[in-house]
């Protein structure tokens, strides 16, 4: 199987928050009072907060994909 490794960009935003919290959320969400960790979820995971760590030279983020009949899925 041959991955695919890709630099996000701005395109990929809301793609890239969405993936984030959920992954996040399915890791760590049962060790955490629920207050703290809906407000840490907003913050860490927010598309503003994505949008300008996207735009920081410092920064970047990649999506692995599989390629499925000539196309690149998530």
């Amino acid at each position: 199987m041959k991955l695919h490794l890709g630099l996000c960009t701005i395109n990929d935003l809301e793609v890239l928050a969405n993936l984030g919290k959920r992954t996040f959320i399915e890791a760590f969400e049962k060790d955490n009072k629920p207050e703290d960790f809906k407000k840490y979820i907003d913050s860490a995971f927010g598309e503003e907060r994505l949008l300008k760590e996207l735009q920081d030279i410092n920064s970047s983020y990649y999506f692995i994909t599989v390629p499925l009949k000539s196309k690149i899925v998530l």
